[in-house]
């Protein structure tokens, strides 16, 4: 587990790297025409550092929805024997 400042300083890193994509992004493309936007870098960016942890909860859920219908099924062979 990480310490809070460790913790502090990874999502401070994460701020600066997702606020120089959103800028690279907003400059990049005001070149092309001036009314623009790029959502997709700082996005791409965010689902990134969020991705580990939405995995984990997906993970769980598909876990929880198994085992419960594994389960009644398990009681029921009990039942058989």
């Amino acid at each position: 587990m990480m310490k809070a400042s460790a913790t502090v300083l990874a999502n401070a890193v994460l701020l600066v790297v997702y606020f120089a994509a959103a800028e690279f992004g907003l400059s990049f493309f005001a070149l092309i025409h001036p009314s623009a936007s790029a959502v997709w870098l700082p996005t791409g960016i965010a689902m990134a550092a969020l991705g580990p942890g939405v995995i984990l909860l997906i993970g769980g859920l598909v876990l929880f929805i198994v085992l419960a219908i594994l389960l009644p099924i398990f009681e029921l062979n009990s039942l058989i024997r």
